[in-house]
This record gives structure tokens, C-alpha cells and sequence, in this order.
């Protein structure tokens, strides 16, 4: 089958991790034996100009990514704060990639968008323009964070509506796009993210009881991740034990705000700052820990957290919106969000119970539900399905 993925984000060169599940996908459709290509428009506010976009504007740019027929396009939102001239923005620079992409690839079988906001408005567009059938899989934390802009509102509708699958990675991100957009929004099906298969074929990492017990954290260093409440709760439970570290993988605008409360706490000697981390970072910092700890505010699944289960490590998360499909009893524990006692008692339940929680089973039980062959097996029932239904009159 040929399905063309519009995301509304993609790996840059700069950033590697930025829609890394995005292009994983696509390319384990690839392996699959499917014909994919990808539509990637970028475009940024003049504010970027100094940090480096300076000779990066061009126009369309065509990559050979291993077989999936990329096609970006880089460019500058003309009015920055101005969304619904920039959405038109983004319409005209998806409606550019999709002419030169149809006219040297062929028109899709399907189009499958990558969330709402815009890729989904751009995936409706080119459906409508073609007559394809659309499936749009939806990732964002917009329904949760704030409320949304009339005029998005309206744009969510529409692309939902035209939907012939409307795809969530989680049943709590459903729950809230159902209860924000309405109708439109339903029915919708759970179909998860997927592990990256290093992480379920690297050796599990063996333990050195000899050493400090390590947890691990990795996210962007930001108010919505949680770090500020997890260094509480690290403190509250283990202040001075230089038995117990906690190590941090990400970077971002709280930084030093979280360096500066972990010596506030008191335990700067224990918390290990690793910086930016790639995917063979992350998996590094996999090998090193005994532990892993999400603790957002808000999240729609949690990729890093299926890849600390296939690495063999128990998880403590927040009930942020996405852990709780992935997080039994079996696979670690779950706390609400914010709460720093529940946080720093469960992480002291995990330092003394970790032995409890067999590496073996936690990397089976996940490689069955979020393993590269779990998603490709769901993605291809869904898209013979809305292929033999044909497109909505």
C-alpha cells in the first residue's frame, strides 16, 4: 500500500528526537513492505532568525530517507502570534510539498496525518484535493494543557470529521479530545506508539548491587515535565544518601532553575545533570539505571517509558494522561500528578522492592504490546479497512 505521512512536526538535523516516533513509524511501515513517504513542512517565527536559521530557508528539499521518500520544506510564519494567517501559511507550504510529491511519487493510496494541529489540517486538505481516503492518528497535549482558540476549534472539527479513522495513542488523550472537540471526535481507536527495537534487542543491563541505586528521569527540562516536584520528592526520601542518585537526562528553559533547587535541597551531590540526550544516549543512560521515573504533568503517552520497560527497568509514573495505558502493578506504580509525598513514597517503595519486578518479564510484557510488529499489525487493519470502504461523498 502506498500511505503518504503528513506529521505536524519531524527529525531535523538539529533535533534528532523532535517526531522521532513519526518517522519510526513510517519507516517500520517500510520494513513491512509498504510504500511510504512523508510531507514536512517547518515553519518558523523570525524570533529564530539569531538562533540559526539564517541560510536554512529554502524550498522544497527532497531526501532518499532509507527508502521513505521524504520531502521537506523550510520556511518563516510571516506574522508571528497571528495563528490563523500563519495556518494558512502552513496550508500553502503543505499544498506545495503534496504537488511536487504527487507529481514525481504518485498519488497515495492514503493519507495519514500526524496530529491536528497542522498536520491534519494540511492531511484533510490534500484528501479532499485528491480523493483519498484519511486517517489521522492525534498526539497532542493541546486538549489538555488549555482551552482552544475558536477558529482551531473549528479546524479540529473539520479534519476529524473527514477522518475515515481517527487514531489516539492513548484512551485518556481520546477521552479529552472526545470531551473538547464533541462529535467529531467519535468514534476513535487506541493504536499506541511503538518501542524502537534497540531497545528491546540490547543486552538488559546487569546490576551492580555494589553501586549507587540510580534513578532515571529523561525529558525536556520544562514546567509540564515535573522535574521541579520530582527533585521534592527525591529529597523528602533520600537527602544525603549517597546510595541513591537521581540522574536526568534533557535540556531546556528550566535548567538552571532545577540546578539551583537541587543544592537548594541539599542534594546536588546525588542528582547527575546528563544534558541532551539522543536515542543511543537514552539507551546508555537505560544501561546505567535501576529505576525509571516519569514525573510530567501532562503527557499523551510516553515513549521513554516504553523504552524503560524494554530495557528491564520498573517505572514510577505520574496519572499524567498517557502512563496509565502503559503502567500496571506489573510494570511498576502509578501516582497522581503534583503530589510530592505519593512521588517520594513510591520511589522509596521501588528502592527496596525493585527485586520484585523481573527485567525478563517487564521487557515481554512490553515487546507484546508496543513492540515495531504490534503497531504494523494494527496500522495495516486499519488502513485495508478505510481502503476497501473508499472515500466518504
Amino acid at each position: 500500500m502506498h500511505v503518504l505521512f503528513v506529521p505536524s512536526w519531524y527529525v531535523t538535523k538539529e533535533n534528532p528526537v523532535q517526531g522521532s516516533f513519526f518517522r519510526e513509524q513510517a519507516h517500520a511501515l517500510a520494513r513491512a513492505g509498504h510504500r511510504i513517504g512523508v510531507i514536512a513542512p517547518a515553519l518558523r517565527s523570525v524570533r529564530e532568525l539569531p538562533q540559526g536559521l539564517v541560510g536554512s530557508v529554502r524550498g522544497i528539499v527532497f531526501q532518499d530517507d532509507a527508502g521513505v521518500a521524504t520531502y521537506r520544506l523550510e520556511g518563516l510564519q510571516p506574522l508571528p502570534g497571528l495563528r490563523p494567517a500563519n495556518d494558512r501559511a502552513w496550508l500553502r507550504a503543505g499544498r506545495a510539498l503534496y504537488q511536487r510529491y504527487a507529481a514525481e511519487q504518485g498519488a497515495p493510496d492514503l493519507v495519514h496525518a500526524h496530529a491536528v494541529f497542522m498536520g491534519g489540517v494540511i492531511g484533510a486538505d490534500i484528501a479532499r484535493s485528491s480523493n483519498r481516503p484519511f486517517v489521522i492518528t492525534e498526539h497532542s497535549t493541546v486538549y489538555q494543557r488549555r482551552p482552544v482558540p475558536a477558529f482551531q476549534l473549528a479546524e479540529a472539527r473539520d479534519v476529524l470529521a473527514l477522518a475515515a479513522a481517527r487514531l489516539v495513542v492513548s484512551p485518556q488523550l481520546g477521552e479529552s479530545m472526545e470531551r473538547v472537540v464533541g462529535d467529531a471526535a467519535v468514534p476513535w481507536e487506541w493504536v499506541p506508539n511503538m518501542v524502537d527495537s534497540a531497545f528491546l534487542e540490547s543486552a538488559l543491563p546487569t546490576r551492580n548491587r555494589g553501586t549507587a541505586f540510580r534513578f532515571l528521569n529523561v525529558g525536556f527540562l520544562q514546567e509540564k515535565k515535573g522535574q521541579a516536584e520530582l527533585l521534592q520528592a527525591f529529597a523528602a526520601q533520600f537527602s544525603g544518601d549517597r546510595d541513591i542518585e537521581l540522574h536526568v537526562g534533557g535540556d531546556g528553559p528550566e535548567r538552571e532553575r532545577l540546578h539551583a533547587a537541587s543544592r537548594d535541597l541539599g542534594i546536588a551531590e546525588q542528582v547527575r545533570w546528563l544534558g541532551p540526550l539522543d536515542r543511543d544516549g537514552v539507551l546508555r543512560a537505560m544501561c546505567d539505571a535501576d529505576a525509571f521515573v516519569l514525573s510530567s504533568r501532562f503527557e499523551t503517552f510516553g515513549v521513554v517509558v516504553i523504552e524503560a520497560l524494554a530495557m528491564g527497568l520498573p517505572v514510577v509514573a505520574t496519572r499524567s494522561g498517557g502512563p496509565e495505558c502503559i503502567v500496571s502493578g506489573e510494570d511498576g506504580l502509578l501516582v497522581p500528578v503534583g503530589d510530592v509525598s505519593a512521588m517520594g513514597e513510591a520511589l522509596a517503595y521501588m528502592r527496596e522492592s525493585v527485586g520484585l519486578f523481573d527485567p525478563e518479564t517487564l521487557r515481554a510484557r512490553c515487546a507484546k504490546r508496543f513492540s515495531e510488529g504490534a503497531l504494523v499489525e494494527r496500522l495495516e487493519s486499519v488502513y485495508e479497512r478505510v481502503v476497501r470502504a473508499g472515500v466518504a461523498s
